[in-house]
């Protein structure tokens, strides 16, 4: 995956790490950087080939869950789960897959799709007023 566009300052968890304490499902990475003030929040999972979409949900579901324990509850921040793969999808689990919603603080969010070595769409999605958690809402 390509780091090309995303702001300098930043940090990457790999979610695998054996120094980390985490209990059950986890995706591959974890993407926290600060821009205008706002925090990104980015689970990625990186998937190669098949993949089960149940399996897909939960990991990055419990990236989130993480990132949960990361941040100030009062803190913007913009929230989006990225599955970066690298083969061909089935049409069965592309129907699946747009079911598929993924929930941190309140936002719920369907997974972006993108392919193993693209950029990053940290600022290439569209973010509504309801995207972004404001300081003492």
């Amino acid at each position: 995956m390509s780091m090309s566009g995303v702001p300098r300052e930043r940090v990457i968890v790999d979610m695998d790490c054996k120094k980390l304490v985490i209990s059950g499902s986890r995706c591959d990475y974890l993407f926290v950087s600060e821009h205008r003030n706002n925090a990104w929040v980015i689970p990625i999972e990186l998937k190669s080939g098949k993949f089960n979409v149940g399996k897909v949900r939960a990991q990055l579901q419990g990236g989130a869950q993480f990132a949960q324990t990361l941040l100030d509850n009062r803190d913007q921040f913009h929230f989006l789960p990225v599955l970066a793969h690298g083969g061909p999808i089935h049409p069965a689990d592309m129907r699946k897959l747009r079911k598929v919603r993924i929930a941190m603080e309140g936002k719920i969010q369907q997974p972006k799709l993108i392919r193993c070595g693209a950029p990053l769409p940290i600022f290439q999605t569209s973010l509504s007023r309801a995207d972004t958690r404001r300081s003492g809402s």
